[in-house]
This record gives C-alpha cells, sequence and structure tokens, in this order.
C-alpha cells in the first residue's frame, strides 16, 4: 500500500484515539481497585490533605499508567515516522514521474506499454518506475552524440586547412631558396607562398641544413620540405605537391681540371663532394657511382677542391645545382670553378609528410594546378633565369 498524506494522517489520528481509549479503561480499572482496598493504604487524600501510605496494588497501577503512556508515545513516534517517510517517497515519486514525463516529451511521446491482447513479439514489459527504459534512452542518446562529435571531428580534419599552421622546411639553394637581407626568398620559396595563400592555408618557415630538414619532413605531422626532387627512392616517403621548377644537375671542378666526363659512368674514376641525403647523390649512388664524399652542407664543399692530394676530405668533383653553383661558392670565397659535366634535369616539388591531412596536400596541388594554367610558374622561371643562369 503507498502512502500518502491522507490516508497517513487518518491513520494517526486513529492510532492516537485507540490509545486514549485504552489508557482512559486502565486508568478507570486502577481507580476501582484503589477504591477497594483498605483505607489506611490510601494516597494521599486530596480534599483532606492527609498523607497515606501506598499499597502493593495501587504501585501496580501506577507503573501500569507509566508503561501505558510510554507505550502510547513510542506508537506516536512510530506513526510520525511513517508520515516523515510517506512523504519523502511522496516527493521522490514526483520527481520520477516528472523525469519520466520530460523524457517521453524528447522522444516525441511516452512508449506505449504492452497489454495482455498484444501479439507475443510486440509486447514489452510495462516498467512503472521508468528506470532502466531512461536509462537504455540515456545510453543511446549518448551514442549519438559520440557518433556527432567523431563525425564532426573527421570533418575538421578533412576541410581546406589544418587545425595547425603547417610547418614549410627548406635549405640555403639558391635561386630555389635563400636568405637575403634576412629575408627566405627565392623562386620556389615565392610559388609556395602563393599556393599556401591561394589554398587558404597558415604556415611558418625555417631554414636548415638539408639533412635535419629531410629527416624531419619524414617524422613531423604538417610538415613539408621544398624545393624537394622526386626520385623513386622517394616516391612513398611524401607525398607530392607540384612539380613548382627545374633544376639542372650540374658537376663542377676547380679551373685547372683536365680530365673528360662524356656520361655518368665516366664519374666513377674521380672522388665526388655532395651533400648527405641529397637527390643528386642518391642518384649517383642507384647508379654505380659510389666514390662520393658527403658534407652536412653544400657550401662546404668548393673548399675541398683545393686541398692538397693527399688529405682525405679532398675531392675532384663537386656535384650541385647548377643555377646556385655560382652564389654558393661566392659564399664559399671560391672563384676558380669549371662546369664539367650536365647530369641531369630534375623537377622539383614540395614533398608533405605522409602526416599531413590529404585534404591540405589536394588544396594546395590545386593550387598550383591553377598557378601554371594561369602562366604564374612560367614568369617566375623565366625572371629567375635572367638573374641566375650565366
Amino acid at each position: 500500500m503507498r502512502f500518502t498524506r491522507e490516508n497517513t494522517r487518518a491513520a494517526h489520528e486513529c492510532c492516537a484515539a485507540r490509545t486514549r481509549r485504552r489508557v482512559a479503561v486502565l486508568a478507570q480499572q486502577a481507580e476501582q481497585d484503589r477504591r477497594a482496598q483498605d483505607p489506611d493504604d490510601a494516597d494521599l487524600d486530596h480534599e483532606h490533605g492527609q498523607q497515606r501510605q501506598r499499597g502493593p496494588g495501587e504501585r501496580r497501577d501506577r507503573a501500569a499508567r507509566h508503561l501505558l503512556r510510554d507505550a502510547a508515545s513510542a506508537q506516536e513516534r512510530q506513526v510520525r515516522r511513517r508520515v516523515s517517510a510517506s512523504e519523502q517517497d511522496e516527493v521522490r515519486e514526483g520527481q520520477r514521474r516528472a523525469h519520466i514525463e520530460r523524457h517521453a516529451r524528447d522522444s516525441g511521446g511516452r512508449e506505449r506499454e504492452s497489454s495482455p491482447n498484444d501479439p507475443i513479439g510486440s509486447r514489452r514489459p510495462a516498467r512503472e518506475n521508468g528506470g532502466p527504459r531512461c536509462r537504455h534512452r540515456r545510453s543511446i542518446s549518448m551514442r549519438r552524440l559520440h557518433v556527432l562529435v567523431v563525425a564532426v571531428a573527421f570533418a575538421f580534419a578533412f576541410a581546406a586547412g589544418p587545425g595547425r599552421a603547417l610547418t614549410l622546411l627548406t635549405e640555403e639553394n639558391p635561386p630555389f631558396n635563400y636568405v637575403e637581407n634576412g629575408k627566405l626568398t627565392g623562386l620556389v620559396t615565392g610559388l609556395v607562398v602563393d599556393a599556401m595563400k591561394r589554398a587558404n592555408v597558415p604556415y611558418t618557415m625555417e631554414v636548415l641544413p638539408w639533412n635535419r630538414a629531410y629527416m624531419r619532413a619524414q617524422a613531423e605531422k604538417d610538415t613539408c620540405l621544398f624545393a624537394t626532387a622526386r626520385l623513386d627512392n622517394r616516391e612513398k616517403l611524401f607525398n607530392w605537391v607540384g612539380p613548382l621548377a627545374s633544376n639542372l644537375w650540374a658537376v663542377y671542378g676547380r679551373g685547372d681540371f683536365a680530365g673528360t666526363v662524356r656520361q655518368l659512368p665516366d664519374l666513377k674514376s674521380y672522388r665526388i663532394g655532395g651533400v648527405v641525403n641529397d637527390a643528386k647523390v642518391e642518384y649517383m649512388k642507384e647508379n654505380g657511382v659510389t666514390n662520393i664524399r658527403q658534407a652536412p652542407e653544400d657550401r662546404l664543399n668548393p673548399p675541398r677542391l683545393f686541398l692538397a692530394a693527399e688529405d682525405p676530405n679532398r675531392i675532384d668533383l663537386w656535384v650541385t645545382g647548377f643555377y646556385g653553383a655560382r652564389d654558393v661558392a661566392r659564399v664559399a670565397k671560391v672563384s676558380d670553378l669549371k662546369l664539367v659535366f650536365i647530369l641531369r634535369e630534375i623537377p622539383l616539388y614540395l614533398a608533405c609528410s605522409p602526416q599531413t591531412s590529404p585534404a591540405v596536400v589536394k588544396a594546395l596541388s590545386d593550387a598550383v594546378d591553377k598557378m601554371r594554367a594561369e602562366g604564374v610558374l612560367a614568369r617566375a622561371i623565366a625572371e629567375y633565369e635572367k638573374r641566375f643562369a650565366k
């Protein structure tokens, strides 16, 4: 039976009246016993103010009255506790029903409870308290919310721009990328910056030795390297954007170099200077030219042409880029050089880490294709050829 305020109040009044009647009956019986006993053993006579001694019967009656009074008080306290508990139950019941109604409104209405006339397959057990059904609805809502959050995350991940700025790494390699008056410039540098703006991709730039930049571009997220030659052994190491320009690989010697090089195999008999992890070095090794002395930076190679013949760091030839060779030699304070052989013409790309978003790579590729169609690449290349092709 569920207690409400009305029936608990009625129960309380009923119990109190019953207790009062029992106390009145016991008191009447005790008074009759007192009057029937010896007058000498009576209690205090209030009318005459005379003191009398209590008898055994009166003491038993007095104890009985105290016992009944204590029992009545205990029963009354118990009734009060039951009333308080019932009021709390009623409050909780109201909260539970409000919770069920709120969920019913959110889901478009309360689920219909099954009836004996429903088909067996369609019956659902009625849950008056709504607990398991509400928990089930809550779990479904949380799963839907989780799916929505994941979908939004994927949408942002494959948006045109990355969540953070793209890191662009390069080296000193004029005329494609070099520092002039404290500012990074060059043919490929300008084209990469233009593509970034067209694709609306934020970026930062760093100038490093080639080997460090090359290793970082493979390992770090949202990192790209330029200007990079696209070789077969590098194909799966990067995501490629371009080509942006073309470079000529050239072999230089001292001004008094007397040897003859007409094809690639002719280089096998010479000590050749190159850069660690450089595409020109990798290309020669793949074609059987292995006597290569590698340096961390290209500017360190020209002075090695003039070392003593017995010095282990001495080189006979230097492989580098045709357009930037003169500037690199000038920085190294070397002027007496001779072009010996054109090794290869190679296209240059922006090489992005495999951990770069495919959507970002595609946006940059689309920007470069549009620049090529508009003639931006051709005009930039022609301008730099006038300045550096001497």
